[in-house]
């Protein structure tokens, strides 16, 4: 599970760079390509991290706009991206046969947003935990309230002072929506890095000059 996009966003919806890029992202295990991708576009991925796991991207060479840079990295993966907020996406199943009207349609568009505006800011929260050069993949279990109960990581950022920093930021969580009943429990969400002081955290306002 992870944060999608609200009804009818996509890459090329305001917020997101309209301005050609240079990639050189080869073909590769589609985790590594997007952190190639989210680092060379200061655009923030939060995916599941099962949603990676065994799928490889095409390579993408050229200046292009990022939607069509990472339209071609996911070609042949099964998965399209989702617009979650100004520089993020998610990525959504493309699976066939579905109306495209309602391919747009998320289940948990309101919360969804929430907990992705949350997950930012407490990033942004400190100089240490900003997106940059490290990537993380965490599990959050949401309590009735919308305070986060229990986080887990799946792996380090290579920092035990950063992960014990995030564990610390997640763990206070209060997603500003309640979870849904049928939600499945935990979220996992992977964040791939970015540059630092990217728009989202600029955004913020938070953090530690």
């Amino acid at each position: 599970m992870v944060a999608v996009a609200a009804a009818g966003e996509g890459l090329d919806e305001p917020g997101f760079p309209r301005v050609p890029v240079k990639f050189d992202i080869a073909a590769e295990p589609l985790s590594d390509a997007l952190y190639a991708f989210s680092s060379v576009t200061g655009i923030e991925v939060l995916v599941p991290g099962d949603m990676l796991a065994r799928r490889h991207s095409a390579g993408v060479t050229g200046t292009l706009l990022p939607g069509d840079a990472l339209r071609i990295l996911l070609a042949g993966t099964g998965l399209i991206p989702r617009a979650t907020g100004a520089s993020a996406f998610t990525l959504v199943p493309d699976t066939p046969g579905t109306n495209p009207a309602a391919a747009h349609i998320p289940r948990y568009p309101q919360y969804s947003a929430a907990l992705q505006a949350a997950v930012t800011g407490a990033l942004c929260r400190l100089r240490e935990t900003r997106p940059g050069g490290y990537r993380v993949a965490a599990r959050l279990w949401v309590g009735p309230s919308g305070a986060v109960t229990r986080v887990g990581f799946l792996g380090s950022t290579g920092d035990a002072d950063r992960d014990a920093m995030l564990a610390g930021l997640l763990g206070r969580l209060v997603i500003s929506e309640p979870p849904p009943a049928n939600l499945p429990q935990p979220t996992t969400m992977v964040v791939l890095p970015r540059p630092e002081n990217a728009p989202d955290c600029r955004a913020e306002g938070a953090g530690a000059p």
